[in-house]
């Protein structure tokens, strides 16, 4: 139970993220499916228990007492224990396949955690000092591992739970490394996401000078930590001079040993983690083996949590059908275009465009072939615009356009032609060729005084002034289209 379970500060820590990250009620260690641990919800500031012939083992069920549960199992590479994390939530949350994915490299967490503490308590060697004072100082030092492995554990888990910047975290782990594994050398590397031959250092330390500027990218095919990235396993590597597979670089700076964990994300092996030293006879301990596959699974959680912060960050502000920005974060850009073209007194527009007739592609041909024709017309518009231009969907059928810094009116006018041709294009739409149509408004504004509410009100006036005109055109904001509008609804309301 938790009172005589050793490891419990640090273990209860990545229940502790657990609970927040997966919006949980309880979250629990299982080893053999007999309970080690019970974090709750309600019990935040320490954990809780219960008795473990309440918890049941199976991939998926619920809780009579809550809602959805989920076991995920995760085995030590370096361990047998075969241990397991039952997550519960409240009725009616289901788990997503993004929540599987976070709920496995936590249990990972959970895993190697445990079992590099195990390793370092020796299944209570404390109690084993006697008055041999060397066997008393080796476990003293074995002591003071464990304690810092735990504080360093604590402090990254920490940081996690308060949402630090990926960055700090990573750095943390880094260090963490370096103090506990005792090598100079510590790099945490991921694959480059524009050449997945490469691996860029995201943190690290310990290189000369003289190899420094060459150590930023390196294959995936060298040294430990290519052999760690491409085989995603451990790898010790105690004779490096001899190594085949050593990075040719380093040859001249005399590294006798390095050892490489692999680092993932979603199930995917991203990058690796390894630490390397100078001194000769340098072995690696199956307890400093486990530590480095612990800040390496770590690593995994944060960069799993950095993911999921992305992905909830873009789908706050992103239409899930087309990718383009939302309203609001087209708001925003129009709002800092503003401030941007008051200082440098340049001209700033924005142009509101809706579909003609859509309405009848949705009836005639089904929502799906109308959200289909609404991603063409997406990429269309992004494709007709320069790389400093913006594009909203704001819902529907309705998308607006953000042309920063534009110059002349005539210039605006071109850009108009140019994005009206792109779309006004056919397209085959399930078999059926469609000749698509758009009304666009156009509202300009030379400096800071106008408000982005207001340049999108006048963009939306003149696009109805162009629906009026015979659609399939464009309109440019005028005062005279402002005024007959406020005087439509004035005689609404005396009429009302």
């Amino acid at each position: 139970m938790l009172g005589t379970y050793q490891n419990a500060s640090a273990i209860t820590g990545v229940l502790q993220l657990a609970i927040d990250s997966l919006d949980l009620e309880v979250a629990t260690l299982l080893r053999h499916g007999e309970q080690v641990i019970s974090l709750h919800a309600q019990s935040r500031a320490g954990a809780a228990t219960r008795p473990a012939e309440h918890l049941q083992t199976t991939e998926a069920a619920s809780s009579p007492l809550l809602g959805p549960c989920l076991v995920v199992r995760a085995g030590g590479l370096l361990s047998r224990r075969e241990s397991s994390l039952r997550l519960e939530r409240a009725a009616g949350s289901p788990f997503t396949e993004q929540d599987r994915a976070t709920a496995a490299v936590l249990a990972s967490a959970v895993v190697y955690t445990e079992g590099g503490l195990a390793l370092l308590t020796q299944e209570g060697g404390w109690a084993r000092a006697g008055s041999d004072d060397l066997e008393s100082g080796r476990l003293r030092r074995k002591l003071r591992d464990r304690d810092a492995l735990i504080d360093q554990l604590s402090g990254i888990q920490h940081a996690l739970s308060q949402r630090a910047p990926r960055q700090d975290i990573l750095d943390m782990i880094v260090d963490a490394a370096a103090e506990l594994i005792g090598d100079e050398t510590v790099n945490l590397r991921m694959v480059d996401p524009a050449d997945p031959t490469l691996l860029l250092r995201v943190a690290g330390r310990g290189y000369s000078e003289e190899v420094e500027p060459f150590m930023a990218r390196i294959r995936t095919d060298e040294g430990a930590v290519g052999r760690a990235f491409t085989e995603g396993r451990l790898v010790v590597i105690e004779d490096y001079q001899s190594d085949k597979d050593r990075l040719g670089i380093l040859r001249s700076e005399g590294l006798e040993a390095a050892m490489s964990a692999p680092v993932e994300e979603n199930g995917r092996v991203i990058g690796a983690l390894t630490v390397a030293t100078h001194r000769r006879g340098r072995t690696y301990s199956l307890t400093e083996q486990q530590m480095l596959i612990t800040f390496a699974v770590h690593a995994s959680v944060a960069l799993t949590n950095a993911r999921i912060a992305d992905t909830m960050a873009h789908l706050a502000f992103h239409d899930t059908l087309t990718g383009l920005p939302n309203r609001a974060l087209f708001v925003d850009r129009v709002t800092q275009a503003l401030a941007r073209s008051g200082r440098t007194a340049h001209t700033t527009a924005v142009l509101f465009a809706d579909l003609d007739n859509f309405k009848a592609i949705n009836d005639s041909l089904g929502h799906a072939a109308g959200d289909e024709l609404l991603i063409v017309i997406a990429r269309r518009i992004r494709e007709s615009l320069r790389p400093s231009d913006s594009a909203a969907r704001f819902g529907g059928d309705e998308f607006a356009i953000l042309l920063e810094d534009i110059g002349t009116e005539a210039r605006v006018m071109s850009a108009c032609e140019r994005i009206m041709a792109s779309l006004v294009c056919p397209v085959d739409i399930q078999g059926t060729v469609i000749d698509p149509a758009a009304s666009i408004g156009v509202a300009l504004s030379y400096d800071d005084t106008a408000h982005a509410d207001q340049l999108l009100r006048n963009a939306d006036l003149a696009m109805y002034s162009a629906k009026a005109a015979g659609k399939g055109t464009y309109r440019l904001f005028s005062a005279a289209m402002h005024a007959r509008a406020v005087g439509m609804l004035q005689r609404e309301s005396d009429l009302a």
